[in-house]
């Protein structure tokens, strides 16, 4: 019980200087919002796969600190690994649970590539990746394509192959036994979302 006491106000304390850390920050794409709604998704699947609430918890609300920083030489996700680290020795957390929780930051990334090796790593990278579905995944999508355009071409042209960029993931995106259902349809919706972007833009 004191143990789960210490976890919660942790927790809560993380969550606060996440949220504070956030306050200005203007990539929509990456946004204080992106993880509050990664953080519930994780958390319900985490209840319902019976992983570890505060190791998913933890993981969900610093997965994309790194892009708060300024540093553009490495990935977003080692620099989140490094901010992350600090932070979990500055509240005292066990060196195993440290590593879980790194662990599942690292492997949250589609673009390194890294298998998640435990069920909470499992956990973060499908909320993670579940939030770039639907009407404000699109939308997300949008705005990455944008932020990283290439100035020798013209906006939409990023902007759809950012978009494109779903579907490489979207056949083995979930997990999770728990984790919102990826089907073909909701496949076949997102292509046609594509198919219709340039009319809409």
């Amino acid at each position: 019980m004191e143990a789960k006491s210490f976890e919660s106000q942790v927790l809560s304390k993380v969550y606060e200087e996440m949220q504070q850390r956030y306050v200005g920050y203007d990539d929509p794409a990456h946004s204080w919002e992106h993880i509050k709604r990664v953080n519930r998704l994780a958390l319900y699947v985490a209840e319902k796969e019976n992983a570890d609430t505060f190791i998913v918890g933890m993981a969900a609300l610093m997965h994309d600190i790194g892009h708060l920083s300024n540093d553009t030489s490495l990935h977003h996700a080692d620099l989140s690994m490094s901010i992350a680290g600090e932070l979990l020795v500055a509240y005292d957390i066990s060196a195993e649970t440290r590593e879980a929780i790194l662990h599942a930051i690292a492997a949250h990334s589609f673009s390194l590539g890294i298998e998640p090796r435990t069920l909470e790593a499992k956990v973060v990278r499908d909320a993670d990746r579940l939030d770039s579905l639907g009407a404000i995944g699109i939308l997300r999508w949008a705005i990455t394509g944008l932020f990283d355009a290439q100035k020798k071409l013209p906006p939409i042209i990023p902007t759809i192959l950012s978009l494109n960029g779903i579907f490489s993931m979207i056949v083995v995106i979930c997990s999770t036994t728990s984790s919102p259902s990826c089907s073909n349809s909701m496949e076949q919706w997102l292509h046609t979302q594509v198919v219709f972007w340039p009319r809409s833009v």
